[in-house]
Order: structure tokens, then sequence, then C-alpha cells
């Protein structure tokens, strides 16, 4: 575990590298617009965006005691009012789709006994109550995940709001800290084997064993984040030490691009964001990456060096530099896929979502924009059987779902994929079904 000094250092840093930075990047296409995030304080970083476009995450300083502060932000910032006695400051990491929050909080003055993972709730911070702990994820239930320190080494966790936390084991070794959980309950992250090196891992059910993921060939990698399809994005080693981005699906790892790096997140598309190098913020489609500072408007006066989630409906969030005037600012943004060099299947991949995504009787499935050929919908259940086609007509921006398989049964309760495939194209979210 860490103070939030790597919070300081690392905004004094960025400060630093900035004033060689211009105003921009040369772009041949412009598909995002790009919000900063702007709160009560100065420096911030935007950590996670849910599919309502509510964004969260840590400012510095922000206070007379010039303490970070965690904040949640949709056009605004929308303040916290309520919290635990003697929290004297707090990060925020993690945002579910209801809009609660998971991070870490500073109580008292003393490291590390005085960290403790923390929810947010409406306008409230709510102590877990784990000694020595930090939260990294939360999914749709507010199944929290993260690490404490047990017996003086470094512990996954699983917990629910209220309950008592399960602690992860390792991969042979001593440490592991869990990223990320998603709406199915598998959780991801890293753990130590036996000689010490770190790997990345997976862990459902009763959470009592971790799968290996494996590694580019080289000793380490970790998992910093799994969607409902179960594909987990995170970072590798290659047999010449370098770190690069790295999807790991079905018992494969898969290096993203050829520049070193790290992925971030990855949303129901598939769509992945994270960090190349020393270059910035990157985006991959189909296992493309491309720099996203060549997709926003060139004069716009920002570099975008971190990006840290996307959401379902393509939104992406993360760090930045905002040059304005004689002064740079390193800010949170907010980008927004826009129409410009953009084509039809890759906007229709991006936003493909379903509404609800929780039902108990159909839902509409909407696409970024009208389809130009024929696509299906296919409901898909977790072992792979498709239980219900759905043909969708050229022209077509969403299409209803009545809850029905396809000889009219309701279908059972519990998590569904739902695939939309058109030409040249693949998109894919989730759906709870709840009786």
């Amino acid at each position: 575990m860490q103070s939030f000094s790597w919070l300081r250092s690392s905004l004094a840093a960025v400060t630093v590298l900035t004033l060689s930075v211009s105003s921009g990047p040369t772009a041949s296409a412009e598909p995002y617009s790009v919000t900063g995030v702007f709160t009560y304080g100065a420096d911030n970083v935007a950590r996670a965006i849910n599919s309502s476009g509510l964004v969260t995450g840590v400012k510095y300083p922000c206070c007379v005691d010039a303490n970070p502060r965690g904040f949640r932000w949709m056009g605004s910032e929308q303040m916290f009012t309520s919290y635990p006695d003697q929290l004297i400051e707090f990060s925020l990491e993690a945002i579910n789709t209801p809009g609660r929050v998971a991070g870490t909080g500073g109580f008292g003055e003393f490291y590390p006994e005085s960290y403790r993972a923390v929810v947010g709730v409406g306008t409230e911070i709510l102590d877990l109550g784990i000694a020595n702990s930090q939260a990294h994820g939360l999914n749709i239930f507010s199944r929290v995940v993260g690490e404490q320190i047990v017996a003086g080494h470094t512990r996954g966790f699983v917990v629910d709001v209220g309950e008592v936390a399960t602690t992860l084991g390792t991969l042979g070794g001593a440490t592991s800290i869990a990223y990320a959980i998603n709406d199915a309950g598998t959780v991801v992250g890293e753990a130590q084997l036996a000689d010490g090196r770190s790997h990345a891992f997976l862990a459902s059910g009763d959470y009592s064993s971790l799968v290996d993921l494996g590694t580019l060939g080289g000793a380490n990698s970790v998992a910093y984040d799994i969607n409902a399809a179960g594909v987990v994005v995170g970072a590798a080693q290659a047999a010449d030490g370098v770190w690069y981005p790295t999807v790991f699906q079905s018992g494969t790892v898969q290096k993203l691009g050829s520049a070193s790096g790290r992925a971030r997140a990855i949303n129901q598309g598939g769509v992945v964001v994270g960090t190349l190098g020393a270059s910035g913020a990157f985006r991959a489609i189909g296992g493309v990456v491309r720099d996203l500072n060549s997709l926003i408007p060139s004069d716009s006066g920002w570099w975008l060096w971190e990006a840290h989630d996307i959401n379902d409906a393509g939104q992406i969030v993360g760090r930045g530099d905002l040059v304005a005037g004689s002064h740079t600012y390193v800010r949170g943004f907010v980008l927004t896929l826009g129409t410009v060099g953009v084509s039809t299947p890759a906007r229709a991949e991006l936003a493909f979502r379903a509404q609800p995504n929780v039902t108990p009787n159909g839902a509409r499935f909407v696409f970024g924009t009208s389809i130009t050929t024929p696509a299906r919908v296919e409901l898909i259940d977790v072992s792979g059987r498709v239980l219900r086609r759905l043909e969708v007509a050229a022209g077509s921006s969403a299409i209803e779902w009545d809850g029905r398989d396809d000889i009219g049964r309701r279908l059972s309760p519990g998590f569904v994929i739902a695939r939309a495939t058109g030409e040249g194209w693949e998109a894919r979210t989730r759906l709870f079904i709840v009786r």
C-alpha cells in the first residue's frame, strides 16, 4: 500500500514535463470532443466514468489543508457532505452504474494503519472498516475489491458493503492485489508467485483459488480490468523485459501494438484504453492502437497523457495537460465521440448498449447511430448458448427485445450477453435479468 504522496509527486513531475508541450497535436481526424473536468480546487485526475457519464477521481490540492479529495462530476462537481470521523483525505478510483464510488480514505496522522477503503453512497462517504486497506473497484451490486495488509503482506480482498471481507490467496507467493470486478463477480489483479515474480490473475466463484493468466514471455504481468464478456486487459512483460499493453482472453495473451505501455480499461464493446510509454493516452479497437492525441482537435490546447476508463457509450476519461495562455494545468478530461472521421460501424461498436441493462421484461438495444447495412443482435448465456436472434434492418438505430428466447420462453434470471454483428464490425453489451 502507498500513501497519497504518489499523487503529490506525480503531479509535480507532470508540471515540469508540460513546460515543453505544444498547444496540441497535429490531427488528421478528430472524432472526439474534449471536455475538461473542473473541480473546486486546483489539479485533478479523472479515474472512472459510468454509463450515465458520471465521472469520479481525485483533486489536489483542494482545501486549506491541501489534502487530496475525491470527487464526482457531470458538467459540474457534485459535492459530498457527510464523512466518517477523522477522515482527512480520500481518493476515488471506481464508479458503478447506480453512481456509487469506491476508493481510499486517510484517517488521522499515521500510516499505514490510518488508510482504509471507503465507498460513496449519495452524498455520504462511508468507511468499510477494513484495516490498512485500499479499494480499487466495484461492480453494479456494490461488491468492492482492493488490497489490505494481512500479517505484514499485501493481499487482495472482496467485500459486499456491510459484510466481512474475503481475503484472496496468491499464486504461491506472499502478496496479491485485486484491481477490478465485473458484474458477474469475476475479479482480476496481480499476485505473487513462489519465486517472487508477479502475474495477472482471475478469480471467481468463492474466490478460493486464482487462475494465472500468464505473460508475454517475460517475468511479470498485471490485470487492471475485465468486461462482462470476460475479456481482461492489463500489461505484461515480454522476454526483453519491456511492458506492453495486453489483452488476456480464452487462455491467450495478446500484445496491443508495438509500443510499451499499459492497458487500463475495456468496455462491453471490447474497446480498450490506456497509456503508451511517455507518448500519451491510447485507444484500441480490434487490436488497432491509436494515439488519442491524434483523435482530438489540433487547436484544443490539450495533451492527453493517461486514459483510465471508458464507458459503454465510448466516453473516455483520464489525465491531461491543458495549456491556457502562459499556464499549464493538470486536469481530468472526458472524451465524447463525435461524427468527424468515424465510420458508422465504428460508432455503432463504441455505443451499442441495452436500455435498461437490469430488466425483468426485455430491453431496447441502441446503436451509436443509424446502421447503413443489416445487422443481427444475439442474446447469449454465460455458457455461450445463443438464446435469441434479432434481425436489424439497415437504417435502424435501435431494436426492441421482449425478454424471450427464440421459442417464446422468458429468460431465466442471470447475466446475458447481447452481441451485435454487422458488415465488418461486432459489438457486445451485457444485461442482468431479474424477476
